[in-house]
């Protein structure tokens, strides 16, 4: 099984502080299946897991005590069993569901299958020192246990295996990933390149060894230099959180490499004394090497090829964790392009440094420009910080026209890994941790051009599928994928090929598997003169290895083989076009039943790694194959913009070829212009469940014999209401309703219940704004997407069933001709954006057609004035700004319908006043100094925030309010992270703009507004007015 961890001999007995690298414990790997299970199996290869952690003892009596999901999860315990007294060992093993121990590679229980608590025991005879121990378990559903017990050699009865006799692998980095995993039992159809990774060396390749003998290289960097001779840089990685004083990092010189065999190979170290070199590149003759501290080079004093000349070259940045790593190099027109990582920090870096507070997913703090994409001149030195916000930036790359991309790894920040087409000045959405530490008591740099927005990848690589640790992005330069790239990686191992394009000015496109078959992860890869391709591979403890190998260097040689394969697939406004390398059967091509898709966004929190969120089956409705069977055009309704999309196919080519590989992931960054596929006709499809439907409008013919209209439920769940049929029962009917899906923030939290928007019979409106507050076909949770249902009724008969897809746009309501009144009295601190705020309203009045007073007199609040406006703005009030008398009036114009709109401060104001602080929603505690942070938009279906994507990054003033605020029927529109800013006081749920109907009228509150350049800002401003034009939509003391 490939998640046993590798082989340990003969270590020793006595105190377990004595054997080097190990502390008490075993490594507990748990793997959330979420399906039924009935026998223990493999977890598929390369399957991250969902938790990995150390663990004293195996004694769990419930899913919590394994950190997994109540059911459906399978577990593996692994490490080393500390033998002092040779002799024979009775082991007792009891689960609920199945299990297995394994002792040195030897089954001694096998309490297999699905069960109650069971127990078995086995024996071996162990003899003094350690032996590898590895205990498997299911858990499929109903309760969960697992214990182990022994009876030691002379002992009569058995107890709990004490943890002081078990070793694990110490300080290691654990690394996991959110969702499900696919499980080896035959159940699921998956098979090499089906599923799985492809089953071994791509056929237009054969694998070449370059290694001599003796030579391990961990290749950290590979560069030819001008005459043919391959360089390498090599470390050994650090997995253990130490940052080690003591360099580790080689520079190598290969000859013979180009032309030869690996026994021509000769290799002679050219220098050492480096901190983890990842990265060489060659320029006018001359080697530059980044490690940790920075970029050295060497030439060539005298012209003997030795390159014993070195000079420290630049220092422009600081490492001081052992995660501070400098990835690359690559070199386009005199400049040098490389990365920056992030640090890691975990028990033991966090007490070696001090850390205070809390440290999400590991993501400490960092000294500046960490995360970064830089380039520095090969001559005049001159840095420049391109781009920021990435976590482990482990491969760079320039295409031939001078566009950058970077490879960055799943993380903190990263739902899953990506690759990334860099721009100057964006920010691409990793926020370095800002705890304080002895090195850094102001706390850590925040991340570069993050005020600039999050901006999204070329690529998203969804984790346990197609990547789990990319590498190398490198040009292919020619051949059927010229112009695309290969890219490498690392704990899955192989290759995989990446294709681009530009869709209204945006980089997106899809990855591929491409090859696998290779001695390591590969971490580095370059052409070579010869045009072979020649990958470096290298692997630490833990999972940051493939296969927990540790070193690799290999050639991949171009053959005449020509493999059948998908060669693209591109974006249209209604679908997608898929190009093949080789014909395929038109007719085939024709069935658009032969593809399968899916499609689901990634959301990115503070958390390691994310799962799949809004997930969503798909249908092709048509399929139009070209004239040469190459290619096929996918009409495909439903598709969303910011999706990743999951294409699978099994054609074979017109020479009974098979696919080599039957999947494509597509980033779907932008649709392209153009009109877009709605219809979905059900009765053309093999299954009603083959889509999976969200805002549609239903049309549906049919004949009735029994007076009864169609059983039909939207998302499987909502039942269309019977309606009573009119006239002649046998005669024909049509049905018409618009369905509104439930609606659910970022993080999966339901917003608002699913929505009967109209129906409509025979033309007729007959039932109008149908809500379903609990859905009436089961318990189930909701889901944004679900499959229609048809319960047939042998007195109904459709004769026409289809599903329009609907566009997601906000209407924003019109606010021409509305009253506002604009009131800023300050009492206690007075900010002074607010001259800014009132000229941010008039501007909005101006360009909108809606009237606006400003005034600053508490006069103005009698009941007679106040019937002059629709709405009023409190305009960062603060302190008791009206009596008794005023505040009556305005209490009683507001429960006739009035509308108030609150900004800043306005949480700040009339302290005493009960009802008001509920009309606001919150009251103000407390704030930081004025900092950027990240808004979490949690809901786009509001006017005040439909023109926002999923995050907002701006500058402001950031409040906590008091621990009853905002009260309950207070929606949120925005939420405040808090990882991303330094002295915020509320915790995970931190609501910074909100609306509610309160008390006979409508409220709105932002807490953003307290600088001045907040009220010239257009989303700012939008914000503004779309907070206006909700609370206008339904204002009774509107003008006729």
């Amino acid at each position: 099984m490939a998640l046993i961890i590798g082989i340990v001999v003969a270590l020793g007995v006595g105190d377990s502080s004595e054997i080097l690298g190990y502390e008490p414990g075993l490594t507990l790997r748990v793997w959330d299946v979420g399906r039924p299970m009935e026998f223990l199996a493999e977890i598929a290869p390369d399957q991250t897991p969902n938790v990995d952690r150390r663990v004293d003892q195996v004694d769990f009596t419930d899913a919590a005590a394994f950190g997994a999901p109540a059911d459906f999860f399978v577990v593996e315990l692994s490490g080393l069993i500390k033998i002092t007294e040779p002799g024979e060992y009775a082991f007792s093993l009891s689960s609920d569901d199945g299990s297995q121990l394994q002792i040195d590679d030897n089954l001694l229980v096998d309490l297999d299958g699905v069960h109650p608590v069971q127990s078995k025991i086995g024996s071996a005879r162990l003899g003094a020192g350690t032996s590898r121990l590895l205990i498997r378990m299911f858990e499929s559903a109903g309760e969960e246990s697992l214990r182990l017990e022994w009876k030691t050699p002379g002992s009569q009865e058995f107890v709990l295996v004490p943890s002081d006799v078990f070793l694990t692998e110490k300080g290691v980095t654990r690394v996991v990933s959110p969702g499900l995993k696919k499980y080896l039992d035959g159940r699921q159809n998956l098979s090499p390149g089906d599923g799985l990774v492809v089953g071994g060396v791509h056929p237009d390749w054969a694998v070449e060894r370059l290694r001599p003998e003796g030579f391990e290289p961990s290749v950290g960097g590979m560069a030819f230099l001008d005459d043919g001779r391959l360089l390498l840089s090599t470390f050994t990685p650090n997995n253990n959180g130490v940052l080690r004083e003591a360099t580790n990092g080689s520079l190598w010189v290969l000859e013979g490499v180009v032309g030869g065999s690996w026994s021509d190979v000769m290799v002679t170290k050219v220098a050492d004394g480096f901190h983890d070199p990842c990265g060489v590149v060659v320029v006018d003759g001359e080697i530059f090497v980044s490690h940790r501290e920075g970029i050295d080079r060497l030439w060539d004093e005298n012209g003997d090829g030795t390159f014993e000349s070195r000079e420290v070259f630049v220092q422009p940045w600081v490492g001081d964790n052992y995660h501070h790593f400098s990835f690359g190099l690559v070199e386009h027109e005199g400049w040098i392009y490389g990365t920056i990582s992030t640090a890691i920090y975990f028990s033991n870096t966090i007490k070696a440094d001090r850390v205070e507070g809390s440290v999400v997913s590991m993501n400490g703090p960092n000294p500046p420009n960490r995360g970064t994409v830089y380039r520095i001149h090969s001559k005049s030195k001159e840095v420049e910080f391109i781009a920021g916000g990435f976590r482990t930036p482990n491969g760079i790359g320039v295409s031939a026209n001078g566009e950058v991309y970077v490879a960055d790894n799943q993380g903190a920040w990263l739902p899953t890994s990506k690759l990334v087409h860099v721009q100057p000045e964006e920010f691409y959405g990793h926020y370095n941790g800002l705890a304080v530490s002895k090195r850094y008591p102001d706390g850590g740099f925040p991340s570069r051009y993050l005020t600039n927005g999050e901006s999204r990848p070329a690529v998203w690589l969804p984790q346990n599928e197609v990547s789990n640790s990319p590498t190398t992005p490198l040009e292919i330069p020619n051949g059927p994928f010229a112009g695309q790239f290969f890219l490498g990686e690392l704990t899955m191992g192989g290759i995989r090929r990446v294709q681009l394009e530009e869709i209204e000015g945006e980089v997106q496109g899809a990855v591929f598997r491409f090859t696998q078959g290779l001695e390591s992860g590969v971490n580095r890869m370059v052409w070579g003169p010869d045009g072979c391709l020649y990958v470096g591979g290298t692997g630490s403890s833990g999972n940051w290895s493939w296969n927990n190998t540790r070193f690799g260097l290999q050639r991949l040689r171009p053959t005449e083989t020509s493999t059948f394969e998908i060669q693209s697939v591109h974006a249209l406004s209604d679908g997608f076009n898929i190009r093949f390398t080789k014909p395929v059967d038109r007719g085939w091509l024709g069935n658009p039943h032969h593809f399968d898709l899916r499609q689901w966004r990634y959301h990115a929190t503070a958390q390691y790694g994310g799962p799949k969120r809004e997930e969503q089956r798909l249908v092709a409705t048509e399929a139009i194959a070209s004239e040469d069977g190459r290619s096929v055009r996918l009409k495909v309704p439903g598709l969303r913009e910011g999706s990743v999309v999951h294409l699978r196919m099994d054609p074979q080519s017109d020479a009974g070829e098979d696919l080599w590989s039957k999947e494509a992931w597509y980033t779907l960054n932008r649709i392209p212009a153009g009109v877009p596929a709605r219809a979905v006709d059900l009765q053309a499809l093999p299954a009603l469940h083959f889509f999976e439907h969200g805002d549609v409008r239903l049309e549906a013919t049919f004949t009735s014999t029994n007076g009864r209209t169609p059983r039909l439920a939207f998302q499987s769940r909502y039942w269309l209401p019977e309606l009573p049929l009119g006239g002649n029962k046998t005669s024909e009917h049509h049905v018409e309703a618009i369905f509104r899906s439930p609606r659910f923030d970022p993080e999966g939290r339901k917003l608002s219940p699913a929505c009967l928007k109209e129906v409509r019979l025979n033309g007729e409106l007959v039932q109008a704004d149908v809500i379903y507050e609990r859905p009436n076909a089961s318990d189930r949770a909701a889901t944004p997407f679900g499959p229609l249902r048809y319960d047939e009724d042998g007195g109904c008969s459709l004769t026409s069933l289809k599903l329009f897809v609907l566009e997601d746009a906000v209407l924003v309501p019109d606010v021409g001709g509305v009253r506002v009144l604009v009131f800023s009295k300050t009492q206690t601190f007075r900010h002074d954006s607010i001259p800014e705020g009132h000229a941010c309203i008039r501007r909005l009045a101006q360009r909108h057609d809606f009237e606006v007073t400003s005034t600053e007199d508490a006069a103005t609040f009698n009941r007679h004035s106040l019937d002059d406006f629709d709405v009023v703005v409190f305009m960062n009030t603060t302190g008791d700004v009206l009596n008794e008398k005023q505040q009556s009036a305005f209490q009683s114009w507001y429960q006739a319908g009035g509308a108030f709109l609150g900004v800043h401060a306005a949480s700040d104001t009339e302290h005493d006043w009960d009802w008001f602080g509920q009309l606001v929603g919150a009251r103000f505690r407390c704030h930081p100094a004025v900092q950027p942070a990240r808004l979490i938009v949690m809901d786009r279906g509001h006017p005040a925030t439909a023109h926002l994507g999923p995050t907002w990054i701006r500058t402001d003033e950031w409040y906590d309010f008091n621990s009853d605020g905002p009260h309950t029927g207070c929606n949120c529109l925005l939420r405040i992270d808090e990882n991303t800013y330094t002295g915020g006081q509320t915790g995970p749920w931190h609501p910074m703009a909100w609306f509610h109907e309160f008390d006979g009228g409508r409220s709105f509150y932002t807490a953003l507004g307290h600088t001045k350049a907040t009220f010239s800002e257009p989303a700012f401003e939008q914000h503004l007015l779309g907070g206006l034009a909700w609370l206008a939509d339904q204002a009774v003391n509107s003008q006729p």
